[in-house]
């Protein structure tokens, strides 16, 4: 069993997908190289589009913990991203970044 990774997955067959030459672990299919392991595990799921990480309220499913932790605010109501000069509340950092280059682009924080 490995984190983020299907059990039916062998050692031998990660091996196969994936090189490792230099401290680096390379994906044989696309050239993404990266120090860590368990990165690489979450990548090859692009590949494979296996989904580890399923959401407890409806059918969705990710391939890491970020995605899915991002879509459950879609149930609870959480908007943990608040603009400074308005008050407005984002779900997505990025939704705030926007939200302040449309907005609020002439002011300082």
């Amino acid at each position: 069993d490995c984190e983020g990774f299907s059990s039916s997955v062998s050692l031998e067959q990660y091996d196969s997908l994936v090189s490792f030459q230099g401290g680096l672990h390379f994906c044989r299919q696309c050239g993404y190289a990266t120090k860590y392991r368990p990165h690489m595990k979450s990548h090859l799921c692009k590949h494979t589009g296996e989904r580890h990480f399923k959401c407890y309220v409806c059918p969705a499913a990710f391939r890491d913990s970020g995605s899915l932790r991002k879509h459950v605010r879609t149930h609870t109501g959480e908007r943990p991203f608040s603009c400074v000069h308005c008050g407005v509340s984002f779900t997505l950092k990025h939704h705030l970044t926007r939200h302040m280059e449309r907005f609020h682009a002439d002011k300082k924080l």
